[in-house]
């Protein structure tokens, strides 16, 4: 099964100007555009790089983030997802309980790679300092 992921490259429909989009995004994403991080957000969304919006949707929902957007006056773009593409469901969950399986392989801990504190020991040289 394929999912959607809604990007915005920054473009504007026809009959709005940005500060009409980037109050109408701030809207939406409960953004205050007074707040340092929060206007970095919105000006790094207008910036015209690709940023995805949300990703792992079905078709339908990707259409309905879509469709919200666009009542800002904002276009977005309907994309595959990549990082789902070729996977079955269920494949990134399989995949970290094989990560944990390796991860317990071992089964006890190896203490004996850990080496003694030797600095309260006297050396093998009788100039070392220590008992003797």
């Amino acid at each position: 099964m394929k999912t959607f992921r809604v990007l915005f490259k920054g473009g504007i429909a026809s009959g709005y100007t940005p500060d009409q989009v980037k109050h109408g995004l701030a809207k939406i994403f409960t953004l205050d555009a007074n707040r340092p991080t929060d206007a970095g957000k919105l000006k790094q969304m207008l910036s015209g790089r690709p940023v995805v919006i949300k990703a792992g949707l079905s078709r339908e929902q990707a259409r309905q983030y879509q469709q919200v957007i666009a009542k800002t006056g904002a276009v977005a773009e309907i994309g595959v997802d990549p990082a789902n593409q070729y996977y079955a469901p269920g494949y990134k969950e399989r995949r970290h309980d094989q990560r944990r399986i390796k991860g317990d392989r071992r089964g006890v801990r190896r203490t004996s790679s850990i080496l003694p504190d030797r600095r309260a020991s006297h050396g093998r040289r009788s100039t070392d300092p220590g008992e003797k």
